[in-house]
């Protein structure tokens, strides 16, 4: 073992933590969002549509993470904690759920499959036709990296996690981190933390995976996944990537949306065969998202959803990239989130998976709802 002490000046100190029919009226709309562009009033805003899931098939959610709208018009939801996932009418109506470890996200193929990852290194397929089980199509590894240890230094103390120290420089004692370290070496599991099907029907998946800050593409054949068909892509190379979706732009093209923990270049836009970057009209987009765990969705008019697990906040942006609106805010009342992990949008409704408070909660505009 290595040992060695170093002095790090503090000039700032941030916590990232890792992880991870009838519509009713609603008394607790979110607040009205600014105007989309300039001179254009606010005529909408996001409400939420009652009643709020918080269970079913009789037993209540527990940490759900993912949520994706199917082409079945079912809605999936990964029920984390309880080890399934769970489909739903659009309309509210428990259909049936199945077994699957810890999934975190879902998706579905135009062949209605379902693929799901459980935030290491484990991806399941659910095959339309069939027993109906998910089974294990491909497993990583996990990747060897070495580390540094924090140990207590000499008349150092603990506050807050860090070391802190006072250093005499240029005539001012300055507060700095002492830190004494081990280097040693650990495996670290696999982060699957999303996954996307194709919009097309090559059956093509993507899965991001914020260990090796790589997206890998996985090609199926008629008898299943083929795992060993993958490749790495993104030029430059992803940085942490964690949620991704994709989004037809012709009869035999899409695009590739992927995000990453980083405030910079927080959300990646990429065409499928080139795997270049797209490059929206307005900056907002790439520039105006929080760090951490951050999932995204589209809606028919092309506005750009992210909902981050850290600001406990959605953000939309329109098809141009310029940020138009956010809600949300901390909180366990209707409209507000704690932790959320996943978003969906399908048929004017938004829906995100609130893993906080061990709930779903759907919204729509205002100027959507149906009485």
């Amino acid at each position: 073992m290595m040992r060695k002490a170093r002095i790090i000046v503090v000039v700032g100190l941030v916590a990232a933590l890792i992880f991870a029919g009838c519509v009713g009226r609603t008394e607790f709309p979110t607040d009205l969002p600014p105007p989309d562009e300039a001179g254009r009033p606010a005529d909408t805003t996001y409400v939420v549509v009652n009643p709020i899931w918080t269970e079913a098939g009789g037993q209540k959610f527990n940490r759900p993470h993912g949520v994706t709208f199917g082409y079945d018009r079912s809605i999936y939801i990964c029920d984390t904690d309880n080890d399934r996932i769970v489909r739903m009418s659009v309309t509210g109506e428990y259909i049936e759920e199945y077994a699957v470890q810890h999934p975190v996200q879902v998706t579905q193929d135009r062949q209605l499959n379902l693929i799901c990852v459980d935030g290491g290194g484990v991806v399941s397929r659910r095959s339309h036709f069939g027993a109906g089980e998910f089974d294990t199509v491909l497993y990583r590894d996990s990747v060897t990296r070495v580390i540094e240890i924090q140990r207590p230094g000499i008349d150092s103390v603990f506050y807050d996690s860090l070391l802190i120290d006072s250093v005499w420089v240029d005539s001012v004692w300055i507060e700095v981190q002492v830190m004494v370290l081990d280097t040693i070496l650990i495996n670290v599991p696999s982060g699957l933390l999303g996954v996307a099907a194709s919009p097309l029907p090559d059956r093509y998946y993507y899965l991001p995976d914020s260990t090796r800050s790589v997206i890998t593409v996985l090609d199926v054949d008629d008898h299943g996944l083929a795992a060993d068909i993958l490749r790495a892509f993104a030029r430059p190379p992803a940085v942490d990537p964690v949620g991704i979706m994709t989004y037809p732009t012709g009869e035999s093209s899409y695009n590739i949306v992927f995000t990453q923990r980083g405030t910079r270049e927080g959300l990646r836009i990429i065409r499928s065969g080139t795997f270049q970057d797209v490059r929206l009209d307005t900056t907002d987009i790439y520039e105006m998202l929080p760090s951490g765990p951050k999932q995204v969705a589209r809606d028919e008019e092309g506005n750009f959803f992210v909902v981050s697990a850290l600001a406990d906040e959605v953000y939309r942006f329109t098809r141009h990239g310029a940020f138009s609106l956010r809600f949300g805010g901390s909180g366990v009342e209707p409209g507000q989130l704690s932790r959320p992990h996943g978003i969906a949008y399908g048929e004017k409704t938004l829906y995100i998976a609130d893993t906080g408070n061990d709930r779903v909660v759907r919204y729509r505009l205002s100027t959507d709802l149906q009485f």
